[in-house]
């Protein structure tokens, strides 16, 4: 489960780091859309395959919270590339 919390870690960060980026070389987001909103259940599956192999009932727990984490920082990153395109135009 040390590996699902640090693949959390790293799309929580990444993807602001590579909302910088991108910002910074005026670049577009649909790449960074696309991870940010199908990153979440990827890793979710793959938590809930782990917990199942070693019988974990709080692993599965600690996977969903985990998935809204993320799908609240999908969100949030989505949303505030929608505001600065607008106001890029």
């Amino acid at each position: 489960m040390v590996f699902v919390y640090l693949s959390t870690f790293v799309l929580l960060v990444g993807g602001w780091v590579w909302f910088i980026y991108l910002k910074e070389k005026e670049k577009q987001y649909s790449i960074l859309i696309l991870v940010s909103m199908s990153s979440p259940f990827l890793l979710f599956s793959v938590a809930i395959k782990i917990a199942e192999n070693i019988g974990s009932n709080s692993g599965i727990i600690s996977s969903y919270f985990l998935l809204m984490i993320l799908i609240a920082n999908s969100i949030l990153l989505n949303l505030t590339i929608f505001l600065v395109s607008l106001k890029k135009k």
